[in-house]
C-alpha cells in the first residue's frame, strides 16, 4: 500500500519516488520535490523508500547502473543540502552507506561462489543452461544437438 506524506504545499508522492529510484532517474523525483514543500518529514520518508527499493539495490557488478545511481544520489545530496538541511544529507550518507556494504556483501559472496568447486563443475558439465529469445520467450535449441539447452527460461525475459 502506498501512503502519502503531506506537507503545506503539497503531498510526496511515493510512486514518483520508487520510479526515479527504480531508474536512476533524478529529474522526474527534483521536478516533484520542486512541486511540493520538502522539509526533514519528506526527506526522511524519502531516504526509507530507497532503502526498502529492492532494485535500488544492485545486486550484482554492473558499472552502467552504479555510475547512473551515483548521479541520482549526488544530485539528491545536493538538493537535500540546499533545500532542507545537513540532517537530510547525512541521514541520506548513512543510508547509502549501509547499501554499499550490503552490496559488498553480496559481491563477496558471487566471488566465493566463483571459486567453488560446484560452480566449476556445474559450468563444466552444462555449459550455458539456456538460451531464450527474449523477444518470442522461446527457447533457442542446441546447434549441436538441436535440442533446447534446458527446460528452463530466463528470469529476466519470463
Amino acid at each position: 500500500m502506498i501512503s502519502e506524506t503531506g506537507s503545506e504545499y503539497g503531498t510526496l508522492r511515493e510512486k514518483v519516488v520508487l520510479a526515479s529510484a527504480r531508474s536512476f532517474n533524478w529529474s522526474p523525483l527534483e521536478k516533484h520535490l520542486d512541486e511540493i514543500s520538502t522539509n526533514q518529514d519528506v526527506a526522511s520518508r524519502i531516504v526509507s523508500l530507497l532503502r526498502r527499493c529492492n532494485d535500488f539495490l544492485i545486486k550484482r557488478p554492473n558499472t552502467q547502473n552504479t555510475n547512473k545511481r551515483k548521479i541520482f544520489i549526488d544530485s539528491l545530496q545536493r538538493y537535500f543540502s540546499k533545500n532542507v538541511g545537513s540532517q537530510a544529507a547525512d541521514l541520506l550518507s548513512t543510508e547509502i552507506a549501509t547499501i554499499l556494504q550490503i552490496e559488498a556483501g553480496y559481491e563477496e559472496i558471487l566471488r566465493a561462489l566463483e571459486s567453488t568447486e560446484a560452480s566449476k563443475r556445474w559450468s563444466r558439465i552444462f555449459g550455458p543452461v539456456v538460451k531464450v529469445d527474449c523477444m518470442t520467450k522461446e527457447v533457442i535449441p542446441n546447434d549441436k544437438t538441436k535440442e533446447p539447452f534446458a527446460r528452463f527460461q530466463s528470469q529476466g525475459c519470463a
